[in-house]
């Protein structure tokens, strides 16, 4: 399974939409004809604003389910916290919305951080006033931003390829 993550967002050419591709915590028959869990991708329809506006704006505690099996947010998870989710029947929806919903109260904080910076990076890219700034793109803003922040600062940038 997929341990690091990369969530694309990109313009459809062919169907002229906007698109949104994630790694998905999903679960696969192996050849033993028992359940594991895999990583595969999610790919669907999306306008990119909402997507984002979801993830600042809505209460994630809520969505804890939906947000580490459809955003990726699993690779944070230890080895151990893995396994639990692994030892589970994958048709046991309350129990996985359980330990999700535990799950969700022990990184909230990394959750607050990822939003603050979501943030941070549409102010820099939609709203910055700077005179150097001025006649950018957002696209060419948001290289600007990618270069010369930290990843130590902005960990967000570690986690998710932009491109």
């Amino acid at each position: 399974m997929k341990t690091n993550n990369k969530i694309e967002l990109y313009l459809n050419e062919s169907l002229k939409e906007e698109q949104i591709q994630v790694p998905m915590l999903d679960f696969g028959i192996n050849n033993k004809g028992d359940y594991e869990y895999i990583t595969k991708t999610f790919e669907q329809p999306q306008e990119i604003g909402g997507t984002l506006l979801d993830f600042i704006q809505k209460d994630l505690k809520e969505l804890a389910y939906f947000v580490f099996k459809f955003y990726g947010f699993h690779t944070l998870l230890t080895e151990e916290e893995r396994k639990e989710i692994f030892n589970l029947d994958p048709h046991e929806n309350k129990k996985l919305e359980d330990i999700f919903a535990k799950l969700y109260n022990k990184y909230q904080k990394e959750f607050e951080g990822y939003k603050r910076q979501i943030i941070d990076i549409i102010e820099y890219c939609l709203f910055n006033e700077r005179e150097e700034l001025k006649g950018l793109k957002p696209l060419e803003k948001l290289h600007i931003f990618i270069h010369s922040n930290s990843i130590d600062k902005y960990p967000i940038l570690k986690h998710n390829n932009f491109s």
